[in-house]
C-alpha cells in the first residue's frame, strides 16, 4: 500500500469514528437503558461494510449505517430496531462539536442538546427551544442567525468558516 493510500484509509477511519461518536452521543441513553449496550467507546468498535461491531469478532450487537437510519442488529445479523439518522444530522453534530466555544461566544445560552435542533429547510437547522439558526452555505461558510419565532424573519449575525471533517 502506498503512503497516500494509507493516509486515505486513516482519514476514512477517523471520519467513521466521528459519525459513530455522534450516534452514541445522541442515542447513548436508549442504547444503555433499553438494550444494555454499555460499550460506547468508539475505539472499542471495529468497522467493516457499513457495520460497526465490538472487538475483533462478531459480538452480540452490531450497528449498520444506512441511508437514513442505523440498524441495531443481533449476533445473527437480524435487525432488532432502527434509529433515525442522516448525513445532515451528523454534519450538524460535527459543526457543534468543532465550533462549540465560538457558538457560546455568539449565543451565551447556545444549546448543544441535539434534540433541541430541527431540520427546518435543506441545510438549515433551527433551535426549537431558542432563537438560533445554523445554515450551511456553499463552500466552507456557515451562517449564524437569530430569530424570534414567529414574529420576525431571521437576522444575520455572522459567518463561520468551517469544513465538515466527515465529507
Amino acid at each position: 500500500m502506498k503512503t497516500g493510500n494509507l493516509l486515505l484509509v486513516s482519514i476514512g477511519a477517523i471520519m467513521m469514528k466521528n459519525e459513530l461518536r455522534n450516534f452514541f452521543k445522541k442515542y447513548s441513553e436508549v442504547l444503555k437503558d433499553r438494550y444494555d449496550i454499555t460499550e460506547l467507546n468508539v475505539n472499542d468498535w471495529r468497522y467493516a461494510n457499513n457495520t460497526y461491531f465490538l472487538g475483533d469478532s462478531w459480538s452480540l450487537y452490531s450497528l449498520t449505517f444506512e441511508d437514513d437510519c442505523v440498524s441495531l442488529n443481533n449476533e445473527d445479523g437480524g435487525t432488532i430496531t432502527t434509529f433515525e439518522w442522516s448525513d445532515e444530522l451528523n454534519k450538524l453534530m460535527n459543526f457543534i462539536h468543532d465550533k462549540n466555544d465560538e457558538l457560546h461566544k455568539i449565543f451565551p445560552d447556545f444549546t448543544t442538546d441535539i434534540d433541541d435542533w430541527e431540520l427546518f429547510d435543506w441545510e438549515t437547522w433551527a433551535n426549537i427551544n431558542g432563537s438560533q439558526i445554523i445554515q450551511f452555505c456553499k463552500g466552507d461558510m456557515v451562517a449564524i442567525m437569530s430569530y424570534t419565532y414567529p414574529d420576525e424573519y431571521p437576522q444575520f449575525i455572522t459567518t463561520i468558516n468551517w469544513s465538515d471533517s466527515d465529507e
